[in-house]
């Protein structure tokens, strides 16, 4: 016969065994909180949207107006141009973060969709449309053509002001 022997743990053996297992799962947890909490701070910084002011805007179209030379083909700039716009405008911010380029580029792409949107508008025939009042729309009749083109436009957006009726685009 055989016989087998079990090993005696004396409890300061227990002891050390238990803080050894802690330490590793504190280790662990910790490293676990590090890398969640990074994750988070990325996160938050590549989430700031930008914010323009008419101010913003004007001397943004200034820009892009003085280099249009520099457009291509598809009615868009390369990303140096939208870099110096960027730069170009740092003077006006008043709200929000630093316009980038890719903000510029971003905010390029939506002035083109909205003007292309009132070009299109405009093109109908018993509508209106000025650059103080937008599409005016007032009375029943107005309301009623201005609703039906809108429904089927993702990119017009009614908005009133104050209670009047004066309509803005926005994309």
């Amino acid at each position: 016969m055989s016989s087998y022997h079990t090993p005696q743990h004396t409890t300061q053996d227990l002891c050390n065994r238990n803080n050894i297992w802690a330490s590793v799962i504190s280790i662990v947890l910790s490293a676990q909180v590090h890398i969640l909490s990074m994750a988070q701070e990325s996160s938050h910084t590549t989430t700031e949207r930008a914010v323009w002011t008419d101010t913003e805007v004007d001397q943004f179209l200034l820009y892009l107006s003085n280099n249009r030379d520099k457009i291509g083909d598809a009615g868009n700039f390369k990303d140096v141009t939208y870099n110096g716009a960027a730069e170009a405008i740092a003077e006006y911010l008043e709200h929000g973060p630093a316009k980038s380029g890719a903000m510029c580029k971003t905010k390029w792409a939506s002035l083109k969709q909205t003007f292309n949107a009132i070009q299109k508008y405009r093109q109908q025939s018993g509508v209106h449309w000025d650059n103080i009042r937008g599409a005016n729309v007032e009375g029943e009749a107005s309301t009623s053509v201005w609703n039906e083109y809108v429904s089927k436009k993702s990119c017009a957006l009614f908005v009133h002001r104050d209670g009047d009726t004066t309509s803005k685009w926005t994309a």
